[in-house]
């Protein structure tokens, strides 16, 4: 098991110095793709900015890295990996052959176990969740056309690149093996999507893409998806549960204040959106109508 390893920790090291050794000017992107990929940006910028535009998708997206976080730390301490720097100078897996030279980074001094990377893990979960927002913020329940597959090709195009980019700079700066990026991304990969399968779909409060006279389906939870209102500025397609709350394909939503029950109360139309959320979901809807 040991020989196993070292020649997994070997080939390891082979990948890094052959990066350092062939790309020694992309040391600066390499070093701006890491800072990029750091949980902390999630906090401090993604976050706010999705909890903006839409909650329920800034709540599913602080849960994703918080729980991801957590759980990287504990398959890190579960399987105590190896870091390139410190166990090629460590190892006697070369004996009286030189070790390969690699190079040193302020980021390469990291002392804690290194599998499975929380840059790869963290990245593909907190962006598969921004994809697959976008997505269902897009489509809703219309049948997918021509530019809505188009535009989820470059949007999964553009989510495995960045992954490929976050993997090659944590290799290029020594902090990773790469077996161990590969297993962050696939953690936060499956991470995310389990975490998706799990929550009962329902419908977003996005803009009612459908005509005025079309009434809306009976959502998956019971009760009734409130109609559209003609008195109504904005009028929204929206589940209507039982209880205050609602789940949606991100997480727990409360469903607003105010609205409109009829008689009967079988039915609910909900009050508009706060005017920056409509404002965008509305432009983003209508151009990809």
């Amino acid at each position: 098991m040991e020989a196993g390893m070292d020649l997994l920790h070997h080939s390891g090291i082979q990948a890094t110095h052959y990066l350092q050794a062939s790309y020694p000017a992309s040391q600066d992107w390499f070093l701006f793709v890491s800072f990029a990929a750091d949980l902390r940006n999630t906090f401090f910028v993604l976050f706010p900015i999705w909890f903006h535009l839409c909650e329920a998708v800034g709540i599913r997206l602080i849960w994703v890295a918080v729980i991801g976080d957590w759980l990287n730390l504990v398959f890190k301490w579960i399987l105590f990996g190896q870091r390139p720097y410190w166990w090629v100078h460590e190892t006697g897996f070369y004996r009286n052959a030189s070790a390969p030279s690699i190079q040193q980074f302020p980021v390469t001094c990291e002392t804690g176990p290194g599998s499975p990377s929380g840059h790869a893990m963290g990245s593909a979960g907190v962006y598969y969740v921004t994809i697959t927002a976008i997505l269902s913020i897009l489509l809703g329940n219309k049948q997918p056309s021509w530019k809505h597959r188009f535009l989820q090709a470059v949007l999964w195009a553009a989510f495995w690149a960045i992954q490929v980019c976050v993997c090659l700079s944590r290799v290029f700066l020594a902090a990773h093996f790469p077996h161990q990026v590969i297993a962050g991304v696939f953690s936060g990969f499956s991470g995310s999507a389990t975490s998706a399968s799990c929550s009962p779909r329902q419908a977003c409060w996005l803009p009612n893409r459908s005509s005025a006279s079309t009434p809306s389906t009976t959502p998956a939870c019971g009760g009734t998806r409130p109609r559209r209102s003609s008195s109504s500025a904005s009028p929204w397609a929206s589940t209507c549960c039982s209880g205050s709350w609602a789940w949606t394909s991100y997480g727990p939503w409360r469903r607003p204040r105010g609205g409109v029950r009829s008689q009967s109360g079988s039915t609910w139309t909900p009050p508009p959106l706060p005017a920056s959320c409509a404002t965008w979901a509305s432009s983003l809807a209508s151009a990809w109508r």
